[in-house]
């Protein structure tokens, strides 16, 4: 018998779609431009292939995605100026980050009968407690358990021990649960 939902958090609770494009056009543009590239494409097509790289190792980090582009073209990157455009890069993600508009009647109705928690990944920065659900506060409230994998020592997505973490935290068995989100990893 299901007890527990357990939900993602991005593009599952809410729609970030757009501050993704935004700040990954803006990312590119400035990455371009400081390495004083001439062809734009052979450039887009590093891009992808190393965030794609690691995105499948559950890595979001932005700045460590600048750093491989840099090494790509035997560059050395200035570390300062990558955590500044990562900071940047979630900034954009926040701003145009919103909820679905069902998002709250479905997490109040799921509330009646289960309890539910919230698993999701850090997006890559260093400090902790800087995740998007803290732009939604009352959200919050519907959530017995909010993990933020890739904090506090905690992995990330797709390991399984955050969501072994949240039913345990849940008081329950991970069978009694049904994770709901936007990656089948």
């Amino acid at each position: 018998m299901i007890r527990a939902v357990i939900f993602d958090f991005g593009q599952t609770l809410v729609d970030s779609a757009e501050g993704f494009r935004s700040a990954e056009k803006d990312a590119q543009a400035k990455l371009y431009k400081h390495l004083g590239l001439t062809r734009k494409e052979d450039f887009l097509s590093v891009y992808r292939k190393i965030r794609k790289t690691l995105h499948g190792q559950s890595n979001f980090s932005r700045s460590s995605l600048f750093q491989e582009v840099y090494f790509y073209y035997c560059l050395s990157p200035d570390m300062d100026l990558m955590e500044t455009w990562e900071a940047e890069y979630w900034q954009i993600v926040k701003a145009h980050t919103r909820l679905f508009p069902e998002t709250e009647s479905v997490l109040k109705d799921l509330n009646q009968k289960y309890v539910v928690g919230l698993v999701t990944n850090t997006q890559g920065q260093k400090s902790e407690g800087t995740h998007r659900i803290r732009l939604f506060p009352n959200l919050e409230k519907y959530f017995s358990e909010i993990i933020v994998a890739g904090e506090s020592g905690i992995p990330p997505k797709p390991d399984p021990k955050p969501f072994r973490y949240c039913a345990e935290k849940l008081g329950v068995e991970a069978f009694e649960s049904v994770y709901v989100g936007d990656d089948y990893r």
